[in-house]
């Protein structure tokens, strides 16, 4: 427990606060509008004086022996030794004796970095992925299957009927497309599905097709791509007018049967 201990000749009226210190704390010492000073002690070290208030520091644990004396106006001076205790922050039993070091953290290995670089990366690059792929399968709506018919003159002219009632454009173009392929991979093996759009064109000519059927079937393999693969959508034509075209595709003889 800390004390405060006023040893003097001739009484005076000093408060002391905080009346427990630690060292380190600020001391004020007042006099109650009696002026007075401190002896300089190499014990402590002023913070701030004004004629009655003197605020002392120290940093040095136990008693603290502080020497005053008063000057009132008039009168002889006082003088006498104000004791305070300064209790320290050290625990009673502290040894002094340093806390035991813990062991270093280990390095990380070498290379390290380059692998978290190289699994970000990754990651980055799959969730590009897969955002390539959910933005592909929004342009390319899933579209209703042909008729099930075995004629391929009469399946063809069914998707086109079918694609009339189409609202959506892409959808038009896509399924055009996909409906023109199969009728003429259907009606002449040497235009099979496998062939690409610029394949087919040639086999068309090869097999010395009319050139408006190669015309409007360009147009149409065209439009389809287009929709498919470029971020640009489908193209600016009108694709009833190529849905009235591709009914030309189909030969007048079989148009004949199918009326039969």
């Amino acid at each position: 427990m800390i004390a405060v201990l006023l040893f003097t000749l001739v009484a005076a009226p000093f408060n002391v606060s905080p009346a427990t210190p630690t060292i380190g704390d600020s001391i004020t010492i007042a006099a109650r509008g009696t002026p007075f000073e401190l002896r300089p002690s190499p014990e402590f070290e002023v913070v701030s004086a004004v004629p009655d208030e003197i605020v002392i520091r120290t940093f040095r644990p136990g008693p603290l022996r502080v020497e005053w004396s008063t000057h009132r106006p008039g009168e002889l001076p006082e003088s006498g030794t104000l004791e305070i205790e300064v209790a320290s922050v050290l625990a009673r039993d502290d040894k002094l004796e340093p806390a035991p070091l813990r062991p270093p953290k280990p390095l990380p290995r070498e290379g390290t970095a380059w692998i978290a670089t190289g699994i970000t990366a990754g990651i980055a690059v799959l969730l590009w992925g897969l955002l390539a792929l959910l933005l592909r399968r929004q342009a390319n709506p899933a579209l209703p299957a042909l008729p099930a018919i075995e004629d391929p003159s009469a399946a063809f002219r069914a998707a086109l009927v079918r694609l009339r009632t189409f609202q959506d454009d892409e959808s038009k173009w896509v399924m055009l497309s996909a409906a023109t392929r199969r009728y003429l991979a259907a009606t002449d093996s040497a235009l099979g599905a496998e062939l690409t759009s610029f394949e087919l064109l040639v086999a068309m000519r090869r097999a010395a097709r009319r050139e408006p059927d190669v015309a409007t079937v360009e147009a149409i393999l065209r439009g389809g791509d287009w929709t498919k693969f470029s971020p640009f959508g489908a193209p600016r034509l009108s694709i009833d007018d190529l849905v009235d075209a591709a009914g030309e595709l189909i030969p007048r003889v079989a148009e004949g049967e199918a009326a039969a």
